[in-house]
C-alpha cells in the first residue's frame, strides 16, 4: 500500500469513527480505491464540508465526497443542446467547404450526430430557415441517445429488434408456474 492510499485510509477511518461506522478491511480498500484520484487535501476538505451539513447523518459514499470537490455540473441534456447549437452555428460559420474546421468546432458528440445525418455536406444542404428548429431538436435528441449508447458501449453497434413476448430465448426455457404444481397422480388420490 503506497503512502497516498494509507493517507486516504486514515482519513476514511476517522470519518467512519465520526459516524460510528465500522468499515471492514475490504470496504476500506474499495473506498480508498474509489477516491485515489483526490489529493489528501481535497478529501479532507470534502469530509469537513460533509460533516458540517446537518442533513448528513450517515457515512458517505465515495461519490458523495467526490461531488463536493469535483461537482458534475453538465449532464447529457446540456451536452446535447451545446452539440446541436454548435452544428447549427458551424453551418453559417464554416459553410459546406470547410469540413475540418467545422468538425473541430462541433466536437466529437456533435460530429457523431453529423455522421448519423449523412455527413457535413448533407447537414449543410438540408438546413433551411423553415426547418432549423425541427432539425436542431432532432440533433439534440440524437445527441442524448448517442451519449447513452456510448456509455453502454453500443455506439457503433446497430440496434436490434426486441424478442417477441413469450418466445423462448436461446438456451432458456420459458417459465411455466403450472409445472410446479403436483399432478393428480402425485400425492392426490383420485
Amino acid at each position: 500500500m503506497n503512502e497516498h492510499t494509507k493517507s486516504i485510509s486514515r482519513i476514511l477511518t476517522m470519518l467512519a469513527e465520526y459516524y460510528d461506522k465500522i468499515l471492514s478491511k475490504s470496504q476500506l480498500t474499495m473506498y480508498s480505491a474509489h477516491l485515489q484520484d483526490l489529493t489528501t487535501e481535497e478529501l479532507q476538505a470534502a469530509c469537513s464540508t460533509y460533516t458540517r451539513d446537518p442533513n448528513n447523518k450517515f457515512f458517505p459514499l465515495p461519490a458523495m465526497l467526490r461531488q463536493l470537490i469535483r461537482p458534475v455540473l453538465i449532464g447529457d441534456d446540456e451536452n446535447a443542446r451545446e452539440a446541436a447549437g454548435r452544428i447549427l452555428a458551424s453551418v453559417s460559420k464554416f459553410g459546406h467547404t470547410n469540413t475540418e474546421r467545422a468538425r473541430e468546432y462541433v466536437g466529437d458528440l456533435g460530429w457523431a450526430v453529423v455522421a448519423r445525418q449523412g455527413g457535413w455536406l448533407n447537414v449543410c444542404t438540408m438546413l433551411t430557415e423553415d426547418n432549423v428548429g425541427m432539425l436542431q431538436a432532432q440533433w439534440r435528441e440524437l445527441a442524448i441517445s448517442l451519449q447513452r449508447r456510448a456509455r453502454a458501449g453500443l455506439l457503433d453497434t446497430p440496434p436490434g429488434l426486441p424478442e417477441p413476448a413469450g418466445v423462448k430465448q436461446q438456451g432458456l426455457e420459458q417459465f411455466n408456474p403450472m409445472a410446479l404444481l403436483p399432478s393428480k397422480t402425485e400425492g392426490q388420490e383420485g
